[in-house]
């Protein structure tokens, strides 16, 4: 059986995305502003026009990102390695992809591990940073692993004694009896 990751699912991990961020959009506006005012406060020159500020800040934020994201993708790969599949690394433009080669059979909880553990340990980790830019990570991250998150609460409903083998696209669920 197959479990395949399609433009559907992508889609509801986007659309889980915006429905999390209209929910709590007062929240996220605050850590927004918080982290922006705290970004601003580090700008080298104080009396700056006002459009060399914007590129600052979008120069920041992307860079957050960039970091947030390959930093996912990495302990993706690093937790997958440790239970034992090969990782080739690919990079493209600005981030990093990790390619499963193994054709390793791993069990449904471990498969869990691999698929959770960025969310987690990157959650940790916010909480060890001021929380100007800890909230803003965390945020990010949140964003980030909703599509893991779904595709975690999908692989839920298989028998707890499956074994599955990731490949780039899919995920090939083998069913004991």
């Amino acid at each position: 059986m197959q479990y395949k990751t399609t433009y559907k699912t992508h889609l509801i991990g986007i659309i889980s995305s915006m429905l999390f961020l209209a929910i709590f959009h007062k929240s996220v506006y605050n850590i927004i502003t918080t982290f922006y005012i705290n970004i601003n406060a580090f700008q080298p020159y104080n009396y700056t026009p006002t459009y060399y500020k914007c590129s600052y800040l979008f120069f920041i934020t992307f860079i957050t990102f960039f970091t947030v994201t390959n930093l996912h993708s990495l302990i993706h790969s690093l937790i997958y390695n440790c239970f034992g599949g090969k990782i080739k690394y690919q990079f493209s433009f600005i981030l990093t992809a990790f390619e499963k080669r193994s054709k390793k059979r791993l069990s449904l909880n471990k498969f869990l591990i691999i698929m959770l553990s960025p969310a987690t340990i990157i959650s940790l980790l916010c909480l060890l940073l001021p929380s100007w830019i800890g909230n803003f990570i965390f945020i990010l991250n949140i964003i980030l692993s909703f599509n893991d998150i779904y595709h975690g609460i999908s692989l839920i409903r298989y028998p707890y004694n499956s074994k599955i083998v990731n490949r780039n696209n899919r995920f090939i669920v083998i069913l004991k009896n």
